[in-house]
């Protein structure tokens, strides 16, 4: 029973990683945009509070790719972030029935977490099987 109980188990890959951050990123901001409350409130940030829960635990090392691959992925969320709030300031600035709220700013944010998930997930891709068997010989 004792060796049942090992390391491996709690291991955490980036790419679930990943997936478990975009998934959290959705149930806050459906938890924020729908203004839910009562029951629905209380199973919204149960299931965000698994997610998180789901993270911790030990990752797996980072190997160059998956460096090269989390430093491409957040150079262009980077990007992304700053044209969007330029974007959202120029809005506020020139329009003068438009309020900005901070509600704008925090899914920006959020949007800019799941980017950079996303991003690496895309960027993480496994290649076909033609590629690995070109590459074997």
């Amino acid at each position: 029973m004792k060796n049942q109980t090992n390391n491996s188990n709690s291991t955490v890959s980036y790419r679930n990683k990943h997936i478990i951050v975009i998934a959290s990123v959705v149930c806050i901001v459906v938890a924020e945009i729908f203004s839910l409350s009562g029951i629905w409130k209380a199973l919204v940030y149960a299931g965000f509070a698994f997610l998180v829960g789901a993270l911790t635990g030990t990752y797996e090392k980072k190997d160059e790719l998956t460096k090269q691959t989390l430093a491409k992925a957040t150079e262009i969320t980077f990007f992304a972030m700053i044209i969007a709030l330029f974007i959202s300031a120029v809005c506020a600035e020139n329009f003068a029935s438009l309020t900005v709220a901070i509600d704008l700013y925090y899914y920006i944010i959020f949007g800019a977490i799941a980017l950079r998930s996303a991003l690496f997930l895309w960027f993480d891709k496994t290649p076909n099987d033609d590629e690995e068997e070109s590459e074997e010989e």
